[in-house]
């Protein structure tokens, strides 16, 4: 953040503080007045939000119980005050009272049922609630009215998923994508996990890096996208993607065992690495307590890239020995067959037979 971007965020932040001293003055002066209480309330959970957006976590928490009384009372002094339930239920919602939160999306809607807003509290409160079928009408009344709300099509998207409906649900996020200004990178994430899950690799790529060229610190969409370019014969722009979401976050097993069999085992010796290898694929097999057989098998092929066959013979009946523990014939199988290999003195590449 640059030094002007600093001076302006302090500004902000200072500015929206005297604006709450303001109205807490106003509410001390005029308790009993619902809109002052509201906006002191509503001032309150702006600061929460933004703090929020910076990860204050606790200090965002104590902001919205100190905003929730505030909207208690808004609506003791005025029951029919449609949007200071809305509110108050959205900030039971975000203090994790989310059953309580939808009573009052309820009453706001009663008072006014054109408060669209409180309508899609109301959706998202269902979902939260392992309540997905409920909350279905709910979105679809939503972008009835407005069918351009890329929230509501996100949220509805990942709420199809849970009802098994994975190509409905695509269909939402890429109106998601098509309508929120400047991309939506969660929705573009998404899309390419449903084309991955179908097989649809190429289709899934085109999402997976649409999320990265607009969240270029989404670490697990670079992961992903590093497998699509991998099975698209694209290994070095696999290689940069893995590397640059484990600088984003180190400890990530599955994606570090990846990137260590891809410098293992590349036919291509421009690609292989093998004391990285050995590196990244030793930190997997720690993160998992070394119980993962298929993360040992890994590091021994790792090992034996480096010319450590003796390591490598160890690490594959490792590998070996507790994928029969686990019932995983298949895979002891292979590194029954690997271990054969590496006590000759040589390493895999992928593609040949074991």
């Amino acid at each position: 953040m640059s030094a002007k971007e600093v001076r302006f965020s302090v500004d902000a932040r200072d500015r929206m503080l005297r604006g709450i001293d303001t109205l807490a003055h106003a509410v001390r002066v005029t308790p009993d007045n619902a809109i002052a209480r509201y906006t002191l309330g509503q001032a309150l959970t702006d600061q929460a939000q933004a703090l929020e957006n910076t990860r204050q976590w606790a200090r965002s928490h104590s902001l919205l119980e100190e905003a929730l009384p505030h909207y208690e009372e808004s609506v003791r002094i005025r029951p029919r005050y449609s949007d200071a339930h809305n509110n108050l239920g959205l900030t039971l919602a975000k203090l994790g009272r989310i059953t309580e939160a939808t009573n009052h999306y309820a009453l706001a809607l009663q008072v006014n049922p054109r408060n669209d807003l409180a309508r899609f509290n109301m959706a998202i409160a269902l979902a939260s609630l392992g309540q997905p079928g409920a909350a279905v009408p709910w979105f679809e009344e939503v972008l009835r009215t407005d069918p351009t709300h890329a929230l509501a099509h996100f949220w509805y998207g990942k709420t199809l998923e849970t009802l098994g409906r994975t190509e409905d649900a695509a269909r939402h996020y890429a109106e998601a994508a098509r309508h929120r200004r400047g991309g939506y990178p969660e929705a573009e994430f998404l899309l390419g996990n449903i084309h991955f899950a179908a097989g649809r690799l190429d289709d899934a790529m085109v999402h997976y890096a649409e999320a990265v060229r607009l969240e270029p610190r989404a670490a697990e969409a670079r992961a992903k996208l590093a497998i699509t370019l991998t099975a698209r014969g694209r290994a070095t722009e696999a290689v940069g993607h893995y590397r640059a979401s484990l600088d984003l976050s180190p400890d990530q097993p599955t994606v570090l065992n990846n990137l260590a069999w891809l410098l293992a085992t590349h036919p291509d010796g421009a690609v292989r690495d093998g004391p990285t290898a050995v590196r990244l694929a030793a930190r997997a097999c720690e993160l998992t307590r070394r119980v993962q057989p298929l993360f040992i098998g890994t590091l021994a092929a790792a090992y034996a890239e480096d010319g450590q066959f003796d390591k490598a013979v160890e690490a594959a009946r490792e590998a070996r020995d507790i994928a029969r523990t686990q019932n995983q014939s298949d895979l002891a199988a292979t590194n029954e067959k690997l271990l054969q290999r590496y006590a000759l003195g040589k390493p895999y590449r992928e593609g040949q037979d074991p």
